[in-house]
């Protein structure tokens, strides 16, 4: 049994100990160790146009991984074609944003057995009448960096997501910034870098600075909240998370974080009120049932706890997480004492 106190579970009103899912699920994601490189997989991602069915290129494909975000980052070729390698058994999603078209988010479950997964994504023109979501626009200074820029920030991509060599890709991502110092996306992607290698102080900068550049641009919004609640600085984090909101007031990651934050610091109901509005946007992911039934069971509420665990096992019943699920619902469904 791990014995860090991260896993100490915390007394529930009704006299039961509370679970620590939360603290399993979210802060500790499952180990790469703990699966063999025979159980890694691939996806193999071809984007397209909604009315013609053609392949669009320069699409940034963001593979995400619930709720820590953006793990791998690329762009389809002229093709529409993209690849995320070297994938464990879990689930993640995919953000397709292009300048013109409707931003979206594709689920890739990963399971046991898979080696090659294809997916689909097809983009829907913007109507010009409209304006464009924050996460779908794309920035000017990104574009107005040089060639050479652009290309070392592309050998950087590369190593990054492709080679898997984190370390090799920051000289590259920084040769880039010294080429064209607001060249934003190069700004994200060095943060990204420097947080697989959780060097979390180089990160905090370069998500810092990518938000200085343009702040009406979402990328850097998760990974430097979720920093930032891991460092416990929660208050800037929740004003962070805040303004995040505003911008996307349909994502649900934001309040999702807020009621994360607000779990760490033990504020039971009023993780509650932030976890239902997550709950209640469109396309989010299962493993918020295992939030909500943490903190649940930390406020007491074991029954509304209990159900959400169901909830979770009817959407996801092949989950690499249903083990400790059903351990968890057999305890907080034992009769009282």
């Amino acid at each position: 049994m791990n014995h860090s106190p991260l896993f100490t579970a915390l007394q529930a009103k009704r006299g039961r100990m509370a679970i620590g899912l939360f603290v399993l699920a979210f802060i500790f994601p499952l180990p790469p160790a703990a699966q063999a490189q025979s159980e890694r997989a691939s996806a193999s991602v071809r984007v397209s146009d909604a009315t013609n069915g053609l392949p669009l290129d320069r699409v940034k494909l963001e593979l995400l991984k619930f709720p820590s975000g953006i793990v791998q980052m690329t762009f389809s070729d002229g093709a529409g074609r993209a690849e995320f390698p070297d994938l464990l058994i879990q689930s993640y999603s995919i953000r397709a944003t292009r300048d013109g078209y409707v931003t979206s988010e594709t689920a890739l479950d990963v399971r046991r057995g898979d080696r090659t997964l294809h997916v689909s994504i097809v983009l829907q023109p913007e109507r010009r009448e409209q304006p464009s979501a924050p996460g779908g626009l794309v920035s000017a200074k990104s574009l107005a960096a040089s060639q050479e820029a652009r290309d070392e920030f592309a050998k950087g991509l590369s190593l990054l997501n492709e080679k898997k060599d984190a370390r090799g890709s920051i000289a590259l991502l920084q040769h880039a910034i010294e080429l064209a110092p607001q060249f934003y996306d190069a700004h994200v992607v060095l943060g990204l870098a420097h947080l697989q290698l959780q060097a979390l102080d180089d990160a905090e900068k370069s998500l810092t600075r990518a938000l200085e550049l343009e702040p009406k641009l979402l990328q850097p919004y998760h990974p430097l909240a979720t920093i930032l609640i891991t460092r416990r600085r929660f208050e800037e984090a929740e004003k962070l998370l805040l303004r995040a909101l505003e911008l996307d007031p349909k994502g649900w990651q934001w309040p999702f974080e807020l009621a994360r934050s607000q779990a760490m610091q033990r504020n039971w109901e009023q993780a509650i009120v932030h976890g239902k509005q997550a709950l209640a946007a469109a396309n989010v992911p299962t493993k918020i049932h295992l939030l909500m039934a943490d903190i649940y069971s930390n406020a007491g509420h074991v029954d509304l706890a209990a159900a959400e665990l169901d909830e979770f096992e009817r959407l996801d019943p092949q989950s690499p997480y249903m083990p400790k699920v059903r351990a968890a619902r057999a305890q907080l469904k034992k009769p009282t004492p």
